[in-house]
Order: C-alpha cells, then structure tokens, then sequence
C-alpha cells in the first residue's frame, strides 16, 4: 500500500535526476572530471577556477 502512494514521488525524483544530468552543466563537470590538474594548469586554470566558471557567479566555494 506504501509503496503505490510513493510511486509518483519516486517517479517524478527519478524524472528531475535524469533531467539534471541531461543538463549543460553536468556534462561539463563529467568532462572536468576527466582531466588532470596538470592538464588544467597547463591550460592556465585550475579545478576550482573551472568549477566557478561552470556554475557562474551565484556558487561559493
């Protein structure tokens, strides 16, 4: 019985999951994730320079 009242929530988390990692900026961060800080600093930035760059101005780290 819980579990058929719970199913459109878990439907609708699962539906807003795939929706963000479907996004611009997820894709971003996966190609971030995949390279080295030598690689970064070769390019003149760092990870957490790229990080900023990708979530603009609102997040603080």
């Amino acid at each position: 019985m819980a579990s058929t009242l719970t199913a459109p929530f878990r439907a609708i988390g699962r539906g807003l999951i795939a929706l963000a990692e479907a996004g611009p900026r997820a894709a971003a961060l996966r190609r971030l994730s995949q390279q080295t800080d030598a690689q970064l600093a070769a390019c003149g930035t760092t990870r957490a320079d790229e990080v900023r760059r990708i979530f603009g101005p609102g997040l603080y780290l």
